[in-house]
């Protein structure tokens, strides 16, 4: 979050910032971006922007891909636009993002990589599994259709409503990506 910059312009800043910082012109990164709006009361809104990153998830009451348009990644074009899509959320809500070093792994054809769908595959095989365990869990999975370590990075981040559902109030916290 850049400090006194409103939601719109935020991935313009980020890219200036970028362009101005790397070292190699040929670099570039993804990003994703999401606000969350208050509404009414028990209603939000998540403002979503894409800048060549995976989409986020809606996790309740059942996974579903979050559809923005994809712009380019930051660094690629220099007069780029990221169009928003909101994505009403209810009472009660979970939002899934993820790095792409998720799903470039190896999926169930071992052929081709796990990609989105495999993630909503697995998403629905683990549907029991609470919220405060999901990330390590899917790392786990990931881990295991690919035949061992993601070769990227894998970062996740889960946004929720629900309060209890903070692993910062996990007295064992579970490392999901072990070194």
């Amino acid at each position: 979050m850049l400090a006194g910059v409103d939601e719109p312009q935020l991935l313009p800043k980020l890219q200036e910032v970028f362009v101005s910082e790397r070292h190699d012109h040929t670099l570039f990164t993804t990003v994703c971006t999401v606000a969350i709006r208050p509404a009414a009361p028990g209603e939000s809104t998540a403002l979503v922007r894409l800048a060549g990153h995976p989409p986020p998830v809606t996790l309740l009451p059942t996974p579903k891909p979050i559809a923005p348009p994809v712009g380019v990644p930051l660094g690629v074009l220099p007069d780029a636009e990221w169009h928003e899509v909101g994505v009403p959320l209810g009472p009660e809500w979970a939002l899934l993002l993820y790095t792409d070093g998720l799903i470039e792994g190896r999926g169930a054809d071992p052929a081709e990589p796990l990609w989105e769908e495999g993630l909503l595959g697995l998403l629905a095989q683990e549907h029991d599994v609470g919220l405060d365990r999901l990330p390590a869990r899917l790392v786990e999975r990931a881990q295991e259709l690919n035949g061992g370590p993601l070769s990227d990075d894998v970062a996740i981040l889960l946004l929720t409503s629900d309060p209890a559902s903070d692993p910062a109030s996990d007295p064992e916290p579970v490392d999901p990506a072990p070194r």
